[in-house]
């Protein structure tokens, strides 16, 4: 199901599901949320990992997704 938040004003639609891996370094194994999101309603999505974050958790997605958007997390 896609979601829809503003941020700054400007409207983006999202969507998220269940992501788990292995870390190649040291083996570790982490889940999360990987989160497809995009300007607007149409157009190529982009995607993003939330690590240790549920799928379910709205608030927490959604404050990822702010500061991914706004460029205060480092890529």
């Amino acid at each position: 199901m896609s979601m829809s938040i503003r941020i700054a004003g400007q409207p983006y639609s999202y969507e998220t599901e269940a992501n788990a891996g292995i870390t190649l370094s040291d083996g570790r194994r982490w889940w999360g949320t990987l989160v497809k999101w995009r300007p607007g309603t149409t157009g190529r999505w982009r995607r993003f990992t939330l690590v240790d974050v549920h799928p379910f958790d709205a608030k927490a997605i959604e404050r990822g997704l702010r500061a991914y958007v706004l460029g205060d997390v480092n890529r």
